[in-house]
């Protein structure tokens, strides 16, 4: 099943391209071909491990979650093990408002991941991998943060940050994306509105 619907995605042609809050310069990030070989190598890997059971495929979820974090390490759909709420925050390092607001989803997580909230933080600027491993060493955070691939990329918009929120399943709670950064009382109030 994960075979067909990524190779159903391959179908869809999409450049991924980002814009800091309020900043009218764009920046290429990830081209799709570079998507596209990703994707590419990941279904040969599938096909090697078809008998493998591997803990990517333990948990059910809407979304795959299948990729690198951010020290290379391979991650799937285990990082939301437990959750009730999943927070998908799309940052990247060279946007100011996105690194602003990583402490504050620190502390969010921190307070309310007994609660099943599980954040996710997911960047494309793969050239930036040790700028942002910096940033998140620097800012403590605790979370996961992964690379993103062409099924990560449907929830995301032409700004960063960009955050949505699924459900224990996978599936989106909301039609809205929240576009841009926000203090941590404005996220407890969305989180606590999700979770109750």
């Amino acid at each position: 099943m994960k075979k067909i619907l990524v190779l159903m995605l391959l179908g869809v042609s999409f450049t991924l391209t980002f814009t800091a809050c309020g900043n009218d310069n764009q920046k290429e990030t990830a081209s799709e071909k570079d998507i596209e070989e990703d994707i590419e190598e990941d279904i040969e890997e599938d096909e090697e491990d078809d008998d493998d059971d591997s803990k990517h495929h333990e948990i059910e979820f809407a979304l795959d979650l299948s990729t690198e974090d951010i020290y290379g390490h391979e991650v799937g759909n285990e990082i939301v093990a437990g959750a009730s709420l999943v927070m998908i925050n799309y940052w990247e390092p060279w946007c100011g408002p996105c690194v602003g607001e990583l402490p504050d989803l620190q502390k969010l997580y921190e307070n309310y991941k007994d609660e099943g909230l599980v954040i996710i933080g997911v960047y494309s600027s793969v050239d930036m991998t040790s700028d942002a491993k910096d940033i998140v060493e620097s800012s403590g955070i605790k979370y996961p943060v992964i690379k993103a691939t062409k099924a990560l990329s449907v929830y995301m918009s032409d700004y960063v940050p960009t955050t949505v929120f699924l459900d224990a399943e996978g599936n989106l709670l909301s039609e809205e994306q929240y576009i841009g950064s926000r203090s941590y009382n404005e996220w407890a109030g969305i989180v606590e509105g999700y979770l109750d």
